[in-house]
């Protein structure tokens, strides 16, 4: 006997009614249950023996029972283990990363049995494994926080995987999101949440400064890198507390390249790139007249008005030297700062008070050149906020870690997600009177940038060359000279081929 089409969960509805039959069967006359056979006949046809199935009734007894447990126990997948790692999102301490996936995961597992999450969280040093991971073809089943740069590297090592969002989820992404997903027509990642990263200002020390004057004024909170430069050499000085504040904070050196993706978002305010990807070619913008101005004037921000330390000699934290107010100015936070349990926002002008340490500050946009434009991407597959999945070695995982990758951003969660950090689904801003979340999603996130203009590139090759310019420039060197052999080298990578 065969029996189709009926699964676990099947079997187990067949099961309860068998045990339910057997309690009544005491107190009532016996009714003989049936259920469909499907039994396999030859008959003759057209003078040829024949092979048929059809479906008959028989009475349920011991014997079938033990016939249908076999078959269906044959039929139950094998189980599955998703390895999951996860890059921060910016999730505050009281409502922990790891422990808001571990729950949803743990809803995913409740619903198919036969699936298991492992998460791992990465720190950013664990970059160059990932990218080897999926390079090399070995990669897990998804990772959280992916961007174009993942894409390539899963091409180049046959670990992409290809498949389209459902409707209902387009539907309910911003205008465009869901084209900006793909890559060269094809998408391979699920949207998580949006991010785009501007600028925090200590509005305590701008008043002790007396530069309040100086600061944005428009509901977009936009400056110019005229209006910035000005605004930073009047507050760098010795600040209440007989410390020395500086109006921003750059390091010529970091332990990992790749953290300088501050300097790259201030950068790309100005109109500047370091590598382009146009009509299907790659191209070293680095030696452009536009971002040598750029160099130019980072450069002087430290050699002539002496607005930051010395970036060569810099070595801590930015964000120890703002919690002590000693810094203006810094590019990189998100919604989460104003998610603290230390923090008070006031709902009408977005003032927020961190009441632990005693100042207050708020969130503007990153400065911008005209005619540049405020921002050039808010979403898709240029940002690392989306999750992937992966080709494994396993074909039985590969619709699994699609649909895990899917359920993670579903409605539910994303309304959970929009009490942490800026969801994506615009049904999780309705009904939701917010008034950060509203000004982070209407104009922090067009307004800023959190990926280069080319389709990736952002390899390791690329941030290591990028260095050795930046450590040059606040030799001082001068800017061109500071390139040095920065295209040549990028321009030789494997993506750029």
């Amino acid at each position: 006997m065969e029996a189709k089409n009926m699964n676990r969960r099947g079997f187990l509805r067949l099961a309860a009614g068998l045990a339910a039959g057997a309690a009544l069967a005491a107190c009532t006359p016996p009714t003989p249950q049936v259920i469909e056979k499907i039994v396999k006949e030859t008959v003759i046809v057209a003078g040829t023996p024949q092979v048929v199935e059809k479906k008959v009734e028989v009475q349920v007894t011991k014997e079938v029972v033990k016939e249908v447990t076999k078959v269906v126990e044959k039929k139950v997948e094998s189980p599955i283990n998703l390895q999951f790692w996860h890059y921060p999102c910016g999730f505050p301490a009281e409502a922990p990363q790891n422990d808001v996936l571990k729950k949803w995961s743990d809803e995913y597992t409740a619903a198919h049995p036969t699936i298991k999450v492992d998460l791992q969280a990465l720190g950013w040093d664990a970059i160059p494994k990932v990218q080897m991971a999926t390079v090399s073809g070995n990669p897990p089943n998804l990772i959280l926080r992916q961007s174009v740069d993942g894409i390539i590297n899963s091409l180049l090592g046959g670990t992409a995987l290809e498949f389209d969002l459902d409707e209902e989820m387009v539907k309910d992404l911003p205008k465009g999101y869901a084209d900006a997903m793909k890559y060269k027509g094809k998408n391979y990642q699920v949207p998580f949440y949006t991010l785009a990263n501007g600028m925090t200002v200590n509005l305590t020390l701008a008043k002790y400064f007396k530069a309040e004057d100086l600061l944005p004024k428009d509901e977009g909170k936009t400056w110019t890198f005229d209006q910035y430069l000005e605004f930073m050499k009047k507050t760098t000085g010795k600040g209440p507390n007989g410390k020395q504040v500086y109006g921003a904070y750059w390091m010529a050196s970091q332990s990992n390249p790749f953290y300088y993706w501050p300097e790259q978002v201030m950068m790309w305010g100005w109109g500047a790139d370091d590598v382009e990807y146009k009509d299907g070619k790659w191209r070293c913008k680095l030696e452009d007249e536009n971002t040598v101005a750029f160099l130019k004037w980072w450069q002087e921000c430290y050699t002539v008005h002496k607005i930051c330390p010395n970036p060569t000699g810099a070595q801590r934290s930015r964000w120890e030297m703002w919690d002590q107010q000693e810094l203006m100015t810094g590019i990189g936070p998100d919604i989460s700062w104003a998610r603290r349990a230390e923090v008070k926002i006031d709902q009408k002008t977005l003032v927020c008070t961190n009441t632990k340490l005693n100042y207050d500050w708020m969130f503007v946009s990153t400065p911008y050149r005209a005619p540049e434009t405020h921002g050039y991407y808010w979403g898709g597959a240029k940002l690392d906020v989306n999750t992937m999945p992966f080709k494994t070695k396993y074909a039985n995982e590969t619709p699994v870690s699609v649909d895990f990758s899917k359920f993670l951003s579903n409605v539910a969660h994303q309304k959970e997600l929009a009490k942490y950090l800026n969801p994506v689904r615009l049904s999780a801003l309705a009904g939701v009177s917010d008034a950060m979340l509203n000004w982070h999603f209407t104009y922090w996130i067009p307004y800023g940038r959190q990926r280069a203009a080319a389709d990736g590139g952002q390899s390791k090759g690329a941030c290591e060359s990028l260095q050795q310019v930046i450590e040059r420039l606040f030799l001082p060197t001068p800017p061109k000279e500071a390139l040095g052999d920065y295209c040549k080298t990028v321009m030789a990578l494997a993506w750029a081929k």
